[in-house]
């Protein structure tokens, strides 16, 4: 595959130099330019296309992540991880439906992609599918019961579901992870939650 990829760069990297030595007004010269320049990029391999989109993606510029996305996947569509970091875009610029469909088809090429049944879930309650999120994030505990970011997710969906439960399931996640300075953040928020939860009920 690369030896095949390197003798196509090197017809175009050809094609280029007869298109700078031929005698052409410079409108001509910029469109044959323009046009190996799209060569190039369709003959860019899957892996290039998906560490471009990677690079883009933490820079932050989420939608020249996406187009290089779905230039991969439309090479070879049977990549979860490329679907699950197109869920990702989705979720964070508010398109939750196209979300919902990348994080399940990565759970579909995938078995046991605990990340993308975890942002179903909690995309799904976005959209106020608390039952459907739920599911997804009591499968992660039945996987990893010690799941501290599961626990914290499945109390805040219970809370604000309006769900009986939630006392008990913020009660479980501070007993889980206070103490662990990765969590102080959520450990705090939790608190915050449970008082708030236990005042309505005086």
């Amino acid at each position: 595959m690369r030896n095949s990829n390197s003798y196509s760069l090197l017809i175009i990297l050809f094609l280029i130099t007869l298109t700078a030595c031929a005698p052409k007004g410079d409108k001509q010269k910029a469109e044959d330019e323009y046009q190996a320049i799209r060569l190039m990029e369709s003959s860019s391999s899957i892996d290039e296309l998906v560490s471009t989109g990677n690079r883009y993606f933490k820079a932050h510029r989420l939608d020249i992540a996406e187009e290089h996305y779905k230039k991969a996947l439309e090479k070879e569509y049977e990549l979860p991880q490329v679907h699950f970091n197109l869920g990702l875009i989705y979720d964070q610029t508010y398109r939750f439906t196209l979300a919902i469909r990348e994080y399940s088809i990565a759970i579909n090429q995938k078995e046991g992609y605990i990340k993308a049944h975890m942002n179903l879930g909690l995309v799904l309650a976005k959209t106020q599918d608390f039952e459907k999120g739920l599911k997804h994030i009591d499968w992660v505990l039945s996987q990893e019961p010690e799941n501290l970011r599961a626990l914290y997710n499945r109390a805040l969906v219970l809370h604000k579901s309006h769900d009986a439960g939630a006392t008990e399931a913020w009660k479980l996640y501070i007993d889980h992870a206070r103490g662990q300075p990765a969590h102080i953040g959520n450990v705090n928020r939790a608190i915050t939650y449970l008082r708030i939860l236990e005042s309505t009920k005086e």
